[in-house]
């Protein structure tokens, strides 16, 4: 993590990448990709709980149908187990619902019922996720980080784990 950044005061993740091109031309090209990222306490890490999210085929079929329509996908849940999809155009609002969805239980305490998080993808970023049903996932942990991103963990029957970030849109 770096606070020299073009970002300001913003902490970022920097890669820095070197690549030197063809032997005929000789010459190295560095390429920097800044990322910025919220640093939390580890009281707001130890407070994050990982809502359990159906494995995705249901999805697959209904994003299948829709990504052609539009760019943006708003995902919306919430610590009762609902789970909602909306696809947006200018001339349209298709929404999806699911609920009683799982999530692990919070240590000694429950959930707030009425805490929600919101997100807004991008539909081809979503439909790559989606391309995990093809793993047959025995589960997937989905995770809202505040203004920031949507994270999928699927866990598939080898004991593998796969982990997707999707940036949000601002």
């Amino acid at each position: 993590v770096s606070t020299q950044s073009t970002w300001g005061a913003q902490p970022v993740l920097a890669f820095n990448i070197s690549v030197q091109a063809p032997a005929l031309d000789r010459a190295r090209h560095d390429i920097i990709q800044e990322v910025p990222v919220k640093v939390w306490v580890k009281d707001q890490i130890d407070r994050l709980r990982l809502p359990d999210l159906r494995p995705p085929k249901e999805l697959r079929s209904i994003v299948e149908r829709l990504r052609s329509t539009c760019q943006v996908l708003v995902l919306l849940g919430d610590m009762s187990g609902n789970l909602n999809l909306t696809f947006e155009t200018p001339l349209l609002s298709t929404s999806t619902f699911f609920r009683g969805l799982q999530h692990p239980a919070s240590e000694g305490r429950a959930p707030d019922p009425h805490a929600r998080a919101e997100c807004r993808v991008e539909v081809k970023r979503f439909w790559s996720f989606l391309q995990c049903t093809l793993l047959s996932p025995r589960n997937v942990l989905c995770c809202f980080v505040e203004d920031a991103a949507l994270v999928l963990r699927v866990q598939t029957f080898e004991d593998a784990n796969l982990v997707f970030y999707l940036p949000c849109m601002l």
